[in-house]
């Protein structure tokens, strides 16, 4: 959001200044509950809050869509078979809301995986879900 300011804008008299109170709310906004994952992850779109990227996890070349909709780090679950990533249960099983609005069930997870993007190392922890496009889901929590 810009706004514009003219030098002839900051010439207000006092006299038409209106003070407005402002209450506080008593509505709370509640911690998400679910964790999100865009619709552009799910099906691998690209767009301006999402970019791929080719990495490599155990020595196979990867694609990695890095998406600002998303909430968590995600990796398909055949990959995840392919790659040979141990596959343990999540510490708490959870629902992932995507981007069209519907729900997946979440219960599994691959902890410590190391990637590479780059010629960067990184370790991260991934849950795993059928996703379509990316093999991999960078969220930004």
């Amino acid at each position: 959001f810009f706004m514009l300011i003219s030098e002839d804008d900051l010439d207000i008299p006092d006299s038409d200044l209106t003070e407005i109170p402002v209450e506080p709310s008593s509505d709370t906004i509640a911690p998400p509950t679910e964790a999100l994952l865009s619709l552009h992850a799910m099906s691998g779109y690209s767009t301006h809050n999402t970019f791929r990227i080719m990495g490599t996890i155990a020595k196979q070349q990867v694609t990695i869509l890095v998406d600002s909709g998303s909430t968590h780090n995600f990796v398909q679950d055949r990959v995840a078979k392919f790659l040979g990533l141990p596959i343990t249960p999540a510490p708490q099983p959870f629902r992932v809301m995507v981007g069209n609005g519907d729900t997946l069930d979440c219960a599994t997870q691959c902890v410590g995986v190391q990637f590479n993007i780059q010629g960067n190392h990184f370790t991260s922890d991934f849950f795993v879900l059928p996703l379509g496009g990316a093999e991999v889901v960078l969220g930004v929590p």
